[in-house]
């Protein structure tokens, strides 16, 4: 497991990265699951093909949906 915001190896079982003190989850840099740096337009890891949900879509979709109502 690796950070999404420094892309150092992490805990499973932390709750912030150690290295930079990001709580774990947050971010968007690097893939959670190999550290590596991916496009900031990518779907997809190309080094693993982990999925990448960057926060930006995240918070769109939740301001839509509230938009929405």
């Amino acid at each position: 497991m690796f950070c999404k915001n420094c892309g150092k190896p992490i805990d499973p079982n932390a709750a912030v990265c150690l290295s930079c003190g990001v709580t774990v989850g947050k971010g968007n840099k690097y893939c959670a699951n190999c550290g590596a740096q991916p496009d900031p337009l990518a779907s997809v890891c190309v080094k693993c093909g982990h999925s990448i949900r960057h926060q930006y879509d995240t918070e769109k979709s939740v301001l839509y949906r509230m938009w929405k109502m």
